[in-house]
């Protein structure tokens, strides 16, 4: 938002209403939740209490001191032009945090375009190159040598060029004069260079660029420019170049522009076709079919309460996100990260393919399936339905205590719907993304080890999060995955959401230093042993997923999985997790060892509020004894 503007909110009472009835309770949630516990582990849980509210200022923490080096840590790449005399060597080095994906690397010489694929990480400080042969028995005078380089992030092609002006023989002085303006690209934007031959003016851009529009005059030249990338956010710099040859000699003038691609694919579209009017008007009607259902007690009234329940609550999760960065903003005006977290690409793609079809197809479906297959759930155990009343109630008369007390299965419902509006809407994003991601790689195929190896990889997590999509979406009797119980405590929530986005950019920053320095190159077959290596555990986790089936979500317990790699040990995805860091620690340098031992901190406390969560099942602590073993078979 920029300084100094008014920021306007049509949020009318029923919109604040719904607000109200899914936030107000979250704090009690977890209160009531405990009653699931005994004397004994209450007192265990009040010290994991005052852990966890620790934890979490220690996330507060790592968000203030790491929010500079965050704003810093974006793409930064240097280019380097080494001249010979028939070949000419373009260097990229990666000057950023992390390891980048290098495309290609180029070179433009008079009408010569060069170009070599790369396609392979670099860690930082790392170096690429590559060799171009150049023809330079050219008129004399000076020449534009361009070099340009291209990467990946976030899934869409990226780079930059850089100029260097070499002369063959003599240069010519020139009599023209240039001027580049800075602009913006948000997707499309118009680049203004002021010369005194204009017509001759033509630019070098980067790769997401590309020219729609010219409009020439006396003393200026309009360049009307749009962006190929759908997920792009880069500060850059253009050229905008004049050549042309006056009696035998080759001249050249140059100038060089600011340049902001801002191409964030949630500016191109609108945050749900429904307005915030149509859904409070769906709203109240389904609280009205919620209240005359319930007057009826047969089938088809059960059957109306439930579906009632389900679409007011996804009513009211439509507004929540729909509004989300409105919110964010009211809610806390001074911080940056969390407005743009979900203004951000984590829900582009949900709401541009998903939100809609997803909305009308509950609408279609809920009330056959409430009747048909979930007529044997009685009303007073349906989670949403005991969710929609409590919340009811609670909003009607919250001074008294009673409406607090909420009942085991509200309890449940109140939970899973969080679960579900967390991780819903990224699961489905990511799963959309890496279909994109999926398809770069097949169109960029090379037969050798890396790439097949980045391919696999990628498949590996792509269906990992087809798999975990499938299960926050589905839940039914007939595929036995019901939601039995959600996460009771405030420190296996805090363990968790760590994990993920909006924390996950700033919780890890606590631990991201290095100790000491230490840097050594590892031999070709280690590395290449490392990178297998690195393809099997991500196969391995891949495996872990897809044994879940539709069971797989996290914080929940959906019922017991003893087949695959859980035959082996109780949490294979995370001891595959924590084998892929530790090989890129040692032998590729790409974390710190804090930042690994913070890793393998966090995730071991995971594993351990997870064992603490479903020990409450008979199930499972039969299983704990058919595997004993956690993370390593024979060991631990």
């Amino acid at each position: 938002m920029v300084e100094g503007e008014v920021l306007h909110t049509d949020l009318p009472l029923p919109l604040t209403i719904s607000f109200i009835m899914i936030l107000l309770p979250m704090n009690h949630l977890y209160l009531h939740s405990r009653k699931l516990i005994n004397l004994m582990q209450r007192v265990v849980l009040l010290q994991q209490k005052k852990f966890s509210i620790s934890l979490i200022l220690v996330m507060g923490l790592s968000a203030i001191l790491g929010f500079s080096q965050a704003l810093a840590g974006n793409t930064k790449l240097s280019l380097e032009i080494s001249l010979g005399k028939t070949h000419v060597i373009v260097s990229a080095t990666n000057n950023s945090t992390s390891q980048l994906f290098v495309h290609t690397l180029s070179l433009e010489f008079d009408k010569q375009h060069l170009r070599k694929k790369v396609k392979r990480f670099i860690s930082t400080g790392q170096t690429v190159q590559e060799q171009f042969k150049v023809d330079f028995l050219k008129t004399p005078g000076s020449y534009a040598l361009v070099a340009g380089v291209n990467y990946l992030q976030n899934n869409s092609k990226a780079g930059f060029k850089h100029l260097v002006p070499i002369t063959i023989g003599t240069a010519k002085p020139i009599s023209s004069t240039c001027q580049a303006m800075p602009a913006i690209i948000n997707p499309q934007g118009v680049i203004t260079v002021y010369s005194t031959k204009p017509d001759l003016m033509r630019l070098v851009l980067p790769e997401p660029l590309v020219v729609k529009k010219v409009l020439s005059t006396d003393r200026q030249k309009q360049f009307t420019v749009h962006t190929t990338a759908t997920d792009l956010i880069l500060n850059s710099h253009y050229y905008a170049v004049e050549e042309e040859v006056v009696n035998g000699h080759h001249t050249l003038n140059y100038c060089r522009g600011s340049l902001k691609i801002h191409a964030d694919p949630n500016t191109h579209y609108s945050r749900g076709r429904l307005s915030n009017q149509h859904l409070q008007w769906l709203g109240l009607f389904f609280i009205f079919l919620f209240i005359t259902g319930k007057k009826y007690q047969n089938r088809l009234g059960y059957a109306v309460v439930k579906y009632a329940a389900r679409i007011l609550l996804l009513v009211v999760a439509y507004l929540l996100l729909k509004n989300a960065t409105l919110l964010s903003k009211l809610l806390s005006p001074s911080s940056i990260w969390l407005p743009n977290h979900f203004s951000g690409n984590n829900f582009g793609y949900f709401f541009i393919w998903f939100l809609d079809g997803y909305f009308l197809g509950c609408l279609l479906l809920s009330l056959p399936y409430s009747y048909w297959m979930n007529h044997e759930q009685p009303l007073k155990r349906d989670k949403y339905a005991t969710l929609v009343e409590s919340l009811g109630a609670l909003l009607l008369q919250p001074w008294k205590k009673k409406y607090w007390n909420w009942s085991t299965p509200a309890r449940l419902g109140g939970l899973t719907v969080l679960v579900k509006l967390f991780f819903g809407p990224y699961l489905i994003s990511w799963v959309i993304n890496n279909t994109v991601h999926q398809n770069n790689l097949l169109n960029d195929w090379q037969w050798n080890f890396q790439a097949i190896n980045i391919f696999i990889t990628a498949l590996f997590i792509y269906l990992d999060t087809i798999v975990f999509t499938i299960g926050y979406y589905s839940e039914s009797p007939k595929l036995k995955n019901q939601i039995r119980s959600v996460e009771p405590t405030l420190l296996g929530w805090v363990v968790c959401l760590w994990c993920y986005p909006p924390f996950n950019h700033y919780s890890f920053r606590i631990f991201d230093h290095r100790l000491f320095d230490f840097a050594w190159t590892s031999p070709v077959w280690l590395q290449g042993a490392a990178t297998l290596g690195i393809t099997i555990l991500w196969g391995i986790f891949c495996w872990a997923s897809l044994s879940l089936g539709f069971k797989a979500s996290n914080l929940t317990n959906r019922g017991i999985v003893n087949r695959g790699p859980y035959k082996f040990v109780r949490h294979p995805a995370y001891s595959a997790k924590i084998g892929v860091w530790l090989i890129q620690t040692i032998v590729f340098g790409q974390f710190a060892i804090l930042l690994f031992m913070g890793f393998t901190i966090i995730y071991g406390m995971r594993a351990w509020t997870e064992e603490r969560h479903l020990s409450l099942d008979p199930e499972y602590l039969e299983y704990k004894k058919q595997v004993p073993w956690k993370v390593l078979p024979r060991l631990f």
